[in-house]
């Protein structure tokens, strides 16, 4: 049995929260009676950066903020400028009215970047817009009054280009079609693919590079801007790469020809990056599986490229790299997951630019600034959001290797007068099956108690990512939410088949559903338990997609009056809070959008399976419902779900509903309309924190 428990205060722990930026020690934090009480709204509508970068002279930043995952009547993301380096130099540069959002400076020029907006016609359109922070407003550079969503854009090296992915407008007919009922969808008719298209930036001249009936997923430019590294899919729908894999293909710019490619059998998981005469990706450990680690692959780039064109370059044994970007010509920086540890790399260089127990939300890095001073090579200069249980989402910038980082902004302060210190432990522990060690943390609303809490158990989604040191451990502020209204303490649980322990971790998602995993929050449970951390009579189980499902799971096996180790269980569950969880994997393969994800998790898909084949079972809950509730076992449960999920139907929480209502298991069930995976508008996020608050009251006592 491994454990610790460290209250070591980080470098971005000691900054300041306050409004009048008075040094906000965490280890001496407590809540005070006379703080006003946390209100939902305080959170939802806190603002979260994200995009960030810097410029080539590594002197500014821009960066998009919004309340966290919002969408509809509510989706304005506004940018902000700062100074590199300068405390709380943060601004907002536009107004909030729209939704601004991806900004990408131009090359060479660091007084002008391009973004995506739709100030076209709000919640509608998408164009690309140029800016320049010495003043003047936006302007749009492609059509303004266009609708087909831009996914992303890329300058090209010299500045003068944009290339851009984007689905053709709709035609006048489909329009009538439409406007009159007659508009039947026809499987592989009409099919929205994104094409790849060049603007020239002065012009303002839109041509389409590569119109061949395939989506195109990302790009990166040559380092002699001539031509195009493209990837793509068969189909536009999100299976369509997991099922077929994808194809990379380098593309002459101006001819708009194919001139070498070569086949993925698996995901690729970020934007491609070239740097002289190869092309950088990150991709899975075994790139034909999706529920893989991940790691950075390298092609080089030749007439004539094959399958074995690719090999892995870094990550993804031991650890995962879990998101890749350019900086210059010559430098590649990966966030990688270590442990519990987020962490930012100059992977050509082998330079780790910063690391530490907390997570890491969004990124970037120039290299051009030069200090002989301090290294031959450049001073790398980093940007970065990131947070800490105590305090919000926030931008930092570091120089060089050593140093502390900077705060930036400062959108925390409109909750300062709110207190979110506390204690965090790191837990460590063997797994039941000795096969593997856990890591998760426990956090208090207050410095470490004198006696066990009551605690929620929070489980992420995936299954695979994992959680760290942040404001948010969980989803939607539920975690400082119920930390400062319930005042109970909140388990993090990282288990087996999520990311950041490599591919000998991942894998377990493969096939083994409702297994390990669920052995694992068992243990890490037990193990809060043993250090004196958790109530035992009072313990609350919840999450999200995956963590939803697992959820479910919990309370169906709630009875169990033995470990998987065989010892005694001397606790159960109080509740559970199902959110957009699994709840039957065959049903689930059917109807998900990701069925061959969702398949290769189950085990299999029903046409995959023999007749008498119940492998898939054997992780869903409503198949061990029966049992559990003629034996008393099933706890009250909450279920939370979005009705326009695609990513899990609203179908698998109706299933438990109607199983709970069938056995007079208490049970309450909330439908979010208009929602997707992800519930996204503010009413609904309050009502969810609301109710989460009131279920966890209730049956915390």
């Amino acid at each position: 049995m491994v454990w610790t428990h460290s209250h070591n205060i980080s470098a971005l722990q000691a900054i300041d929260r306050d409004q009048d930026h008075t040094p906000h020690n965490m280890e001496n934090t407590s809540f005070f009676n006379d703080i006003p009480s946390l209100k939902p709204e305080d959170l939802v509508d806190l603002i979260q950066p994200s995009t960030v970068r810097i410029s080539s002279s590594g002197t500014h930043l821009i960066y998009a903020a919004a309340p966290h995952g919002r969408k509809g009547e509510h989706a304005k993301t506004t940018l902000h400028l700062g100074e590199v380096g300068k405390k709380h130099s943060a601004r907002q540069f536009t107004s909030g009215s729209f939704n601004d959002h991806s900004p990408s400076w131009a090359p060479h020029d660091s007084n002008c970047f391009a973004f995506l907006s739709d100030r076209g016609e709000v919640g509608k359109a998408s164009a690309i817009y140029l800016a320049h922070i010495n003043g003047g407003e936006p302007y749009a550079i492609t059509p303004a009054e266009h609708k087909r969503n831009i996914s992303m854009f890329a300058w090209s090296p010299n500045g003068r280009f944009i290339t851009f992915l984007s689905a053709d407008e709709q035609t006048a007919e489909r329009q009538k079609k439409e406007k009159d009922k007659d508009d039947v969808e026809v499987y592989g008719e009409e099919l929205q693919y994104n094409r790849l298209r060049i603007l020239n930036v002065s012009t303002r001249e839109v041509r389409v590079v590569h119109a061949d009936n395939e989506q195109v997923q990302s790009l990166c430019w040559s380092p002699c801007g001539k031509k195009l590294a493209v990837v793509t899919s068969q189909m536009p729908d999100d299976d369509s790469g997991c099922r077929d894999g994808f194809d990379f293909k380098i593309v002459d710019v101006v001819l708009g020809k194919v001139l070498s490619s070569f086949h993925l059998p698996g995901a690729v998981r970020s934007v491609p990056c070239w740097i002289e005469n190869h092309i950088y990706f990150v991709a899975g450990v075994t790139p034909s599986a999706i529920a893989t680690s991940s790691a950075v692959y390298k092609s080089q780039v030749s007439e004539v490229m094959s399958t074995k064109s690719y090999e892995l370059h870094a990550h993804g044994s031991s650890d995962c790299a879990y998101g890749l970007k350019q900086c210059g010509p010559s430098h590649l920086v990966a966030y990688v997951q270590a442990g519990l540890r987020d962490e930012l790399e100059d992977v050509l260089e082998g330079k780790t630019l910063w690391s530490a127990e907390q997570c890491i939300e969004g990124f970037g890095t120039t290299f051009d600034a030069y200090f002989p001073e301090d290294d031959t090579l450049g001073r790398a200069i980093v940007a970065f959001v990131t947070s800490d249980t105590s305090f919000p989402s926030e931008v930092f910038t570091r120089s060089g290797v050593s140093g502390d980082p900077i705060q930036i902004s400062n959108h925390g302060v409109t909750i300062s007068k709110h207190s979110f210190g506390g204690s965090y432990t790191p837990i460590r522990c063997r797994s039941f099956d000795n096969a593997v060690i856990l890591e998760g943390y426990y956090v208090t609303p207050r410095d470490q108690p004198k006696k066990p809490l009551p605690t929620f158990v929070s489980i992420h989604g995936g299954p695979y990512m994992r959680l760290t040191r942040g404001f948010d451990g969980s989803s939607w502020s539920q975690t400082p939410y119920l930390l400062h209204t319930t005042q109970c303490g909140t388990l993090i649980t990282n288990y087996r088949g999520n990311s950041s322990r490599g591919e000998d971790f991942a894998k377990y998602a493969r096939g083994q559903v409702g297994t390990v995993e669920y052995d694992d929050i068992l243990r890490l449970v037990q193990e809060g338990i043993d250090l004196g951390l958790i109530d035992p009579n009072h313990i609350i189980v919840g999450g999200w997609s995956q963590g939803g499902f697992l959820s479910y799971l919990s309370a169906v096996r709630n009875g169990a009056d033995k470990l998987p180790n065989g010892s005694p269980k001397s606790w159960r569950f109080k509740g559970a809070i199902c959110g957009a969880g699994v709840t039957d994997w065959d049903m689930m393969t059917m109807t998900s959008d990701m069925t061959t994800f969702e398949a290769e998790c189950a085990g299999a898909a029903p046409w995959t399976a023999d007749k008498s084949s119940v492998v898939a079972r054997k992780g869903s809950p409503i198949w061990e419902f029966k049992a559990a509730a003629e034996a008393g076992a099933i706890p009250p449960i909450l279920i939370l779900h979005g009705k326009e999920d695609v990513r899990v139907p609203v179908s698998q929480a109706w299933a438990f509903l109607k199983a709970c209502r069938r056995y007079g298991v208490p049970c309450e069930m909330a439908v979010y309309p208009r929602e997707p995976h992800g519930v996204k508008e503010r009413a609904h996020q309050i009502d969810m924190l609301k109710r989460c608050k009131r279920f966890c009251d209730l049956h915390f006592g």
